[in-house]
């Protein structure tokens, strides 16, 4: 059984799977950077040079790819969790989901506001999402709309209440014994 690891922006996916992953001893897959490895460019130039479509089709064959192994862990973007409609608007994505129920345990990260303000505020890597020029502003309209898609794509929920890695390390691993037992 896979390990997915879903959330906004700075709820630690990447710095919480891989360490998960060794205590673990599985392999950890970071899904953005193995996609910035393909394309040999920035999520921000992918974006810049071909659009949002093109970057979530790049996502789902990415995770269609991982997904072919078995006992990873895996941190995911924070948009998995969507596609875009015909009118480019974020819908929740019917195919991601269909992927990742297969054999997976889908853990949503689900973090304050304040807390994933305080950990992004000064990132430079990272593409604006609504073209705001505020990442308090960008961030509330972002997590206010995905919020219901990410409960709905996981199979639980942890909630990152501070930035103490142990502990929330410590959380997960509880949560994913408990629901692995089932």
């Amino acid at each position: 059984m896979n390990i997915i690891l879903i959330g906004g922006r700075g709820s630690g996916k990447s710095t919480l799977g891989r360490k998960i992953s060794k205590i673990l001893n599985r392999e950890f897959v970071d899904m953005d950077k193995l996609i910035k490895l393909n394309e040999q460019k920035s999520i921000t130039d992918i974006i810049k040079l071909n659009g949002w479509r093109y970057f979530r089709e790049l996502e789902y064959k990415t995770l269609k790819r991982i997904l072919l192994d078995d006992n990873m862990v895996v941190s995911t973007g924070g948009g998995i969790i969507i596609d875009l409609d015909q009118n480019n608007n974020e819908i929740f994505s019917e195919r991601k989901y269909s992927l990742v129920k297969r054999n997976c345990i889908t853990v949503f990260l689900k973090i304050s506001l304040d807390l994933q303000i305080k950990r992004i505020r000064n990132s430079k890597d990272r593409p604006s999402l609504v073209g705001d020029k505020n990442p308090e502003d960008e961030i509330k309209k972002i997590m206010q709309r995905r919020t219901p898609f990410y409960r709905r794509f996981s199979d639980v929920i942890v909630n990152i209440t501070s930035n103490h890695t142990i502990y929330n390390i410590n959380k997960i691993i509880n949560i994913i014994n408990k629901y692995d037992k089932r």
